[in-house]
């Protein structure tokens, strides 16, 4: 009974005109899924200073070599 009425609450919330300024309605959480499918699909893109200190910690813990067909 919770999540249905919870579902409909989001349904009724995501129909809302947006604010001005703003494309749609957004809920917190709302986003991840969507960038947790895309990250799946494409990938994380890393700076190249952050998979720099990834290897390292890699390096330290003894598997940075199954990590190099990666990069």
């Amino acid at each position: 009974m919770f999540a249905a009425s919870a579902e409909r609450m989001v349904r009724v919330l995501t129909a809302m005109a947006p604010a001005k300024g703003f494309a749609s309605v957004r809920l917190p959480g709302g986003g991840a899924g969507k960038r947790r499918s895309e990250w799946l699909r494409d990938g994380v893109e890393l700076r190249a200073e952050e998979w720099d200190m990834a290897m390292a910690v890699a390096e330290k813990r003894g598997f940075a070599q199954k990590l190099q067909h990666i990069a």
